[in-house]
């Protein structure tokens, strides 16, 4: 007895290809591999992907919806909470990434949109690896939500050192975690240089 996936002759049933050739599959986007990398974090990956689609309950996204919730930003309570304000722009936000560029080894710079972000992290350059750069960009984009939510539902709020304090510890572990993986065996000195 022989299988037939995509007029392929198989002696033996192959589950993934089956699978690939029944499920409907939309074409790859190129930012998709900043998100879904070797060795990403899952939590963090769904919720940068779910950012990547501007898809995040933001204050100004459940106003549009008509709820009866402020749109002012739960961070900085100045300017209304979009996707690219909260995780980018506001105060504290970018309080978070210059500690956090700082310490990859880059000069502090302010992302002004998604776009740019995005454009940041698909770069290849001589400061940091893209896997840490990613792993450290995801971290730092999840905790900044976090963060958001703690405020909104608990009343509780972090500084900007604080919260990198929580990111640092998060990279630390997430390193040690994977080091025998070989694109994680120098990502350890390379987030410790610039302690």
């Amino acid at each position: 007895m022989s299988w037939e996936v995509d007029s392929e002759e198989l002696t033996n049933f192959s589950s993934s290809k089956t699978w690939n050739a029944v499920r409907n599959r939309g074409p790859t986007r190129n930012w998709t591999q900043n998100i879904w990398f070797k060795g990403h974090v899952p939590k963090h990956a769904f919720t940068i992907w779910i950012a990547h689609q501007d898809r995040l309950p933001t204050r100004s996204r459940l106003s549009s919806w008509g709820m009866n919730v402020s749109p002012l930003c739960c961070l900085c309570a100045v300017y209304e909470e979009s996707r690219d304000h909260l995780l980018l722009r506001c105060e504290v936000s970018e309080s978070v990434w210059e500690l956090v560029l700082q310490r990859l080894g880059y000069n502090p710079f302010g992302f002004h949109t998604w776009t740019a972000f995005s454009d940041w992290l698909s770069m290849r350059d001589k400061v940091t690896s893209r896997t840490l750069k990613r792993l450290v960009a995801q971290a730092t984009i999840s905790s900044i939500w976090t963060e958001r939510n703690k405020r909104l539902h608990e009343g509780e709020a972090r500084t900007p050192q604080g919260i990198f304090r929580i990111i640092d510890r998060f990279i630390r572990d997430t390193i040690l975690g994977k080091i025998k993986r070989k694109e994680f065996m120098s990502l350890m000195q390379q987030w410790l240089r610039r302690e």
